[in-house]
Order: C-alpha cells, then sequence, then structure tokens
C-alpha cells in the first residue's frame, strides 16, 4: 500500500475498510504498508495499522521491525506512538543491532536521547 508511504491517510483507511490486506508484503524487498508508515514517520497509519491488530515486531526479510525503521529514520513521534503500544525496543537483527544502536549509528540523536 503505497498510500502508507505518502500520507493519505484518508485513502488508506477508505481501502482497508473494503478489504485491502495490510498483511501483503512487496514481493521485491518484502516490506508491508507498516514498514512504510514508519520509514515515513506517519503516526495516524502506524495507530490505524495497530489498532486494526498488526503486529509492532512484524519484520521483514532482513529483521528490520517497524520500530527500528522509524528510528533509522528519526521520526521520534512515530517511534514513541511504538513504544507506547509495546513494541519490543530490545530486538536486534540479524547483526545484533537494536533499534537504539542504528539510531546512534545514523546520528538520529532526539531517538537516542
Amino acid at each position: 500500500m503505497v498510500v502508507g508511504e505518502h500520507g493519505k491517510l484518508e485513502i488508506f483507511c477508505f481501502l482497508t475498510e473494503i478489504g485491502a490486506d495490510n498483511n501483503i508484503c512487496n514481493t521485491n524487498k518484502h516490506i508491508t504498508a507498516f514498514h512504510l508508515a514508519a520509514a515515513s514517520g506517519i503516526v495516524d497509519i502506524i495507530r490505524l495499522l495497530l489498532d486494526k491488530g498488526m503486529s509492532f515486531n512484524l519484520n521483514k526479510r532482513d529483521e528490520f521491525t517497524p520500530l527500528r525503521v522509524c528510528a533509522e529514520f528519526g521520526h521520534l513521534e512515530a517511534t514513541k506512538a511504538l513504544v507506547e503500544r509495546g513494541a519490543t525496543i530490545n530486538y536486534t537483527d540479524r547483526d545484533g543491532n537494536t533499534s537504539l544502536i542504528v539510531a546512534a549509528f545514523k546520528g538520529k540523536l532526539d531517538i537516542f536521547r
């Protein structure tokens, strides 16, 4: 769902209401609408997906959770939304990196603090 990436909340809501599957992965990169919303820091769509029961610990093929994606791109409000809903903050990717480590490495000081 590309609208998840571009912040079109009304379109996103409409598509999910008529049956669009939030869990479908992009076959090339194995990412979901949740990962795209996280990469863009779109808090409203992140909350909507969580309200619809999507797992905040969902990971794509290379083990990036939405929380890790938010941290990597420095989206503080989106990161807070996931943590407040119980996202696993110490989840590690295949290289042993947590969201905090990634935020520090990428220089995302707001997340790191």
